[in-house]
């Protein structure tokens, strides 16, 4: 029996029905822009683009070859082994400091509120490690690279105080959620 696993539909509509492989970031950028219409800023694509391949390179299903800009993701076995399904969304919240698109847990699918915070707290997790290794690839292209300071050092520092955002979100959610669960062994 295959494994199911749930892909955001962006990626789902790249992976399956483009059935796109053997690519790299700039051309999964590319062929996102063309279907979907909330990633008019090239970074912005570039970037979901990017934390999305970073979780399936994580999980097995992509394997990688080459580095830097001649990095190419490539389908494994175990992708041709997996089941996918879309997963669903209720809605998206643009968050105005960043401009970036976030996905809302959809509440009518989760039993209680500590479900809805476990399930948040996962998705922030993925989301500040992508974030913290890149403040670390940042780094060490500035180290390398001297002359490109001036140029990623703006990139640099916004991929800092996000990944300070997502820590805060995290530790107030952690907070409510320990709460939360004492006030339920307490009362029992």
């Amino acid at each position: 029996m295959k494994q199911i696993k749930k892909l955001s539909l962006p990626i789902y509509n790249l992976l399956i029905n483009n059935e796109l492989n053997d690519f790299s970031v700039i051309q999964a950028r590319d062929e996102l822009q063309k279907s979907e219409y909330r990633f008019s800023d090239d970074n912005e694509a570039r970037l979901y683009i990017y934390r999305q391949l970073h979780r399936l390179v994580a999980n097995g299903l992509l394997q990688t070859e080459g580095e830097e800009r001649d990095k190419k993701y490539r389908k494994t076995e175990l992708f041709d082994q997996t089941r996918f399904a879309v997963k669903l969304v209720k809605k998206h919240i643009v968050h105005k400091s960043t401009s970036r698109t976030v996905p809302d847990v959809e509440v009518s699918k989760v039993s209680n509120k500590t479900d809805v915070l476990e399930k948040e707290c996962t998705e922030i997790q993925a989301n500040l490690s992508v974030s913290l290794a890149e403040v670390e690839e940042y780094r060490q292209l500035m180290l390398r690279f001297p002359e490109t300071r001036e140029l990623l050092s703006s990139v640099f520092h916004e991929e800092k105080e996000r990944s300070v955002r997502l820590l805060a979100q995290l530790n107030t959610r952690n907070y409510l959620l320990n709460a939360l669960k004492s006030e339920v062994d307490t009362s029992c």
